[in-house]
């Protein structure tokens, strides 16, 4: 997130030059918006997963809530 953040910074630098105060808050609130966005989705990815690692390593697929589901667990691969 760093990396992000460091790049968003100099492409405010850059376009501040034409830009007034309110306007670069404007950007700075749609990054941060972004930003926000893309943990959320990164998280629920890595949740997913987490819940598909679990439901596998468990043994016994279909007794877990996957398996309840209907859901086949070859479609899951490592």
């Amino acid at each position: 997130m760093y990396e992000i953040d460091a790049w968003i910074g100099e492409y405010l630098q850059y376009k501040a030059v034409s830009k007034t105060v309110f306007e670069i808050k404007q950007m700075e609130r749609s990054f941060d918006i972004l930003k926000f966005i893309l943990s959320i989705c990164s998280n629920l990815h890595i949740m997913s997963c987490t819940q598909i690692l679990i439901c596998k390593s468990t043994g016994n697929f279909e007794s877990s809530w996957m398996g309840s589901k209907g859901l086949i667990e070859s479609d899951y691969k490592n």
